[in-house]
């Protein structure tokens, strides 16, 4: 009687990179004949299994599955991907039907790029098209190819809000303060730059008791 394929076994007998797997079958497009000798074994039926176990789509010709990024540089590609998941809010699985594509392989491609699969508070009520309340109290907004966005393509919106009032980017040694305290309140009228050390100094003297009027004066004079 056949033995009843079991993922894990496959792993725990072949350890190997998803990195080196994904770099050899899906960037270079690798058949799965040369991929027996990347991992170190004789049959391609064996080295199907064994990318089956790591998530790999092996229905597919691996050429076509190079075909996923269609030409385009890595740079491009991740682009694409900040652009149509994380700008666009489209799902995998629509991105993965456009590219003839398994979910699998963009999945790999997002965890290769750094770019994180979108989170329960992004899915809640109190996300809303690109702009996103964190658990910090902050508002996050999409802003691509800012140089402080996150790997999700994220900004905080009181920094785009402060650097639009003062014409240039914010500076690594400035932080934005809310002169009423409510973090969601990124009205250009609420905001203020100051330097971590100022910043630091401000709510040092608000929490000994000084009343903010006070303790703004003394940290801008």
């Amino acid at each position: 009687m056949l033995e009843k394929y079991n993922a894990a076994v496959y792993r725990e007998k072949y350890p190997i990179s998803v990195e080196i797997l994904h770099k050899a079958y899906i960037d270079e497009g690798k058949t799965l004949k040369e991929m027996c000798n990347i991992i170190g074994v004789t049959s391609p039926i064996t080295v199907s299994k064994i990318l089956k176990a790591y998530g790999f789509d092996t229905n597919k010709n691996s050429k076509a599955t190079n075909q996923t990024k269609n030409g385009r540089t890595d740079k491009e590609f991740k682009q694409l991907l900040i652009e149509e998941y994380v700008k666009n809010r489209r799902s995998i699985d629509s991105i993965a039907q456009e590219l003839s594509v398994s979910n699998r392989t963009i999945l790999n491609y997002l965890k290769r790029y750094g770019i994180s699969r979108r989170s329960r508070n992004e899915k809640s009520s109190c996300f809303t098209g690109g702009r996103n309340i964190c658990s910090n109290g902050y508002v996050e907004i999409i802003v691509p190819g800012h140089p402080a966005t996150n790997a999700r393509g994220y900004v905080y919106e009181h920094r785009i809000v402060a650097e639009k009032k003062l014409g240039r980017y914010l500076r690594s040694d400035e932080v934005v303060h809310h002169i009423d305290g409510n973090k969601t309140n990124n009205s250009p009228d609420n905001l203020i730059v100051l330097s971590n050390e100022d910043h630091a100094t401000l709510h040092a003297l608000l929490k000994s008791g000084m009343s903010y009027e006070d303790a703004i004066r003394e940290v801008l004079l």
